[in-house]
């Protein structure tokens, strides 16, 4: 009988009810949402480069507006970043919902025509 490996666990053919994992989909959301959404906020925070230039270059009001600005809006995009992932995890909940329930009806069908 054919053994799969889904982390730490085994699953064998007889225990599988639908065609596609539920641990493998919530791995891949929280792998998609590490590299995308994680990966990003990282970049977004290392302004020391930026902010060393601007440290170098410019003095009073300006340089405190700017930086200002600056924080402000890598804030914002944080913010539309966490929106973004919400929104994606719910479309996400919502094609695995959609692919076992098909596979659920298409398992019945064939069992009706046996």
């Amino acid at each position: 009988m054919p053994n799969f490996k889904l982390d730490n666990q085994n699953m064998t053919i007889q225990d599988a009810t639908y065609g596609i994992s539920k641990t493998g989909m919530e791995q891949y959301i929280n792998s998609l949402n590490a590299s995308l959404i994680g990966d990003t906020k990282k970049i977004l925070e290392q302004v020391e480069g930026i902010q060393s230039a601007v440290d170098a270059g410019w003095n009073g009001s300006a340089k405190a507006s700017f930086l200002k600005s600056l924080q402000e809006s890598i804030i914002k995009v944080e913010q539309d970043l966490d929106k973004e992932e919400v929104s994606l995890r719910r479309r996400l909940d919502e094609l695995q919902a959609s692919y076992i329930y098909q596979e659920t009806h298409i398992a019945k069908a064939i069992d009706e025509q046996r």
